[in-house]
């Protein structure tokens, strides 16, 4: 989902699908329209480039399709990461392809997998000054997810004795890892 805070967007304005022919793009009843260039729709394929505008907002949307080809490394090992297989051989050519690009990484598993060594080892390689700060959001109270994340000023809420950073301010130029963000 992506949330606007354009006044003159609809709560649920228009939805995009990935399907077969292409990207395509369905306004769900909005007051002020969905337009795709300078047309008015209700439904419409997005070609490479379209703009579409939503309430007072334009989107760009830009089709990529980028395939990573990167060599698979011979090593058993990557930072704390050991492995032989080809499995894993392949995740450290990627972590290696990922590690100096600004790009977001999801990583994927079961609990207690490794992700935390995963996320380890691409800050290692990604050469940025600033910490790993890990927030393990299994453990955060519901009510204060926002306090933890973005940080308070001292009075900010009841309770508030004093200024906090939050988890983004302290990964400023290092790497934020979310652990447990779907629990």
């Amino acid at each position: 989902d992506i949330v606007l805070t354009d006044r003159a967007v609809s709560r649920h304005h228009a939805e995009i699908h990935v399907t077969k022919q292409g990207l395509l793009i369905r306004d769900l009843g909005s007051t002020n329209g969905t337009f795709v260039g300078q047309l008015r729709v209700t439904e419409a394929y997005l070609t490479p480039d379209t703009s579409c505008t939503i309430g007072y907002s334009q989107l760009s949307i830009q089709l990529r399709t980028e395939e990573h080809h990167f060599r698979i490394p011979k090593e058993n090992h990557l930072g704390e990461l050991v492995g032989a297989s080809e499995p894993m051989r392949e995740l450290f050519g990627y972590l290696r392809a990922v590690a100096d690009t600004p790009t977001t990484v999801l990583i994927n598993g079961e609990s207690g997998c490794g992700k935390e060594l995963v996320a380890r080892t691409l800050h290692e390689l990604s050469g940025r000054p600033g910490a790993l700060v890990v927030f393990d959001a299994s453990v955060t109270d519901h009510e204060m997810v926002r306090n933890d994340l973005f940080g308070h000023v001292k009075g900010a809420f009841t309770g508030a004795a004093g200024s906090r950073e939050g988890a983004f301010r302290r990964a400023h130029e290092g790497t934020l890892f979310i652990d447990e963000i779907g629990e």
